[in-house]
């Protein structure tokens, strides 16, 4: 009904004295370094492992062990593999292509995303003459084996997004994605000893953007 049920502001004190939310606001300015493979796939990672200890430091061993799920090292993988969203071979103006992602979550499941991605010709974007791509698809995600935290089941459902990226072909990287996507989270709580679980479905929209900052040449 528009009220605000939740919200997360990463420079306040207070969301840094939160147990909930302290280990995220640990990762302002934590630093990977990736190797990416002629094809935007990435090669290896360097850094995981201290952003894993940084995150986790002073939590508890639950908050630890759902940190290393949801960064696991493939999800942080598919941040940076640019590849994911280019076509197999050569297109023209107006040709699709479809891609397939699975997401390893931990407590959370496996996340799966269905694409359907456009080029929709040149377009100058900033100074930058870029390749417009065009996404559409749908998302939704398999309940994990796994005990969540505190028993915690989360599962999403009608799961939807679109969105455009900005490629400058000539370097080889994006300069800027733009992403929402809309979807179900619902939620099984234990209650008490006889297990009997509280069943909680939230609608959500999440907006995403990702932009290019600096560029530096390798020494």
């Amino acid at each position: 009904d528009g009220k605000v049920i939740m919200t997360l502001d990463t420079k306040s004190p207070e969301t840094a004295n939160n147990p909930a939310f302290a280990a995220l606001t640990k990762l302002i300015g934590v630093k990977l370094k990736y190797f990416t493979n002629p094809d935007g796939s990435v090669d290896k990672m360097e850094g995981f492992e201290e952003l894993l200890a940084t995150a986790g430091a002073g939590s508890p061993p639950q908050v630890q062990q759902m940190l290393k799920d949801l960064l696991g090292s493939k999800n942080m993988n598919q941040i940076a593999t640019f590849g994911n969203q280019l076509p197999p071979k050569p297109v023209i103006s107006g040709e699709s292509w479809d891609k397939e992602i699975q997401l390893p979550m931990g407590p959370m499941g496996t996340f799966s995303i269905s694409t359907k991605i456009t080029y929709k010709g040149l377009e100058k974007h900033g100074d930058v003459d870029c390749a417009l791509l065009e996404t559409d698809g749908a998302m939704s995600s398999k309940a994990s084996d796994k005990p969540g935290l505190m028993g915690v089941t989360m599962t999403f459902d009608s799961g939807k997004m679109a969105g455009k990226t900005w490629f400058d072909a000539a370097h080889g990287y994006p300069v800027e994605t733009t992403l929402r996507q809309e979807f179900t989270l619902k939620m099984e709580i234990p209650q008490g000893a006889d297990k009997e679980k509280l069943q909680m479905t939230m609608p959500m929209v999440q907006n995403i953007s990702m932009k290019l900052v600096e560029v530096t040449p390798l020494k």
